[in-house]
């Protein structure tokens, strides 16, 4: 394995890429998705898209994927956090919104989403993260 000074080790702007876990992807994965780890494959966990109506896909740890992996896949697509852009973040009403996990790794942007029918509020209030800029592209 090769060997780096410290000083030869940049660090990184909007995402963590020396950061990112190898994961198995226990079903499609798409590049941005909030991702969940459900359980392990062998050594590695095993992630799924987060969703926020699934108790089992609503608690961490989560990562974001850097980039889309296929169901069955060894992969090291999931960071510790990125800085997502070209996303429509204009319904946010001003930068420092919370972002919410949605279903299937998606999010929802502004306002604190309202509760699912099963009146299991406390998975839509799931933050993960914080918006940047507000913008239409």
């Amino acid at each position: 394995m090769a060997k780096f000074k410290q000083e030869q080790i940049i660090a990184g702007v909007t995402k963590t890429r020396s950061n990112a876990v190898k994961v198995y992807c226990g079903a499609a994965i798409a590049a941005n998705d909030i991702i969940v780890a459900t359980g392990m494959q062998g050594d590695f966990l095993s992630c799924v898209p987060a969703d926020n109506t699934d108790l089992t896909k609503c608690r961490g740890p989560f990562f974001v994927a850097d980039f889309a992996g296929a169901s069955g896949e060894y992969l090291p697509l999931a960071l510790p956090y990125k800085v997502v852009t070209s996303v429509d973040t204009s319904d946010a009403a001003q930068v420092g919104d919370a972002v919410y996990l949605s279903t299937g790794g998606d999010v929802t942007l502004g306002a604190i989403p309202g509760t699912t029918a099963n009146a299991a509020g406390f998975s839509l209030n799931v933050r993960v993260g914080r918006i940047t800029k507000v913008d239409s592209s």
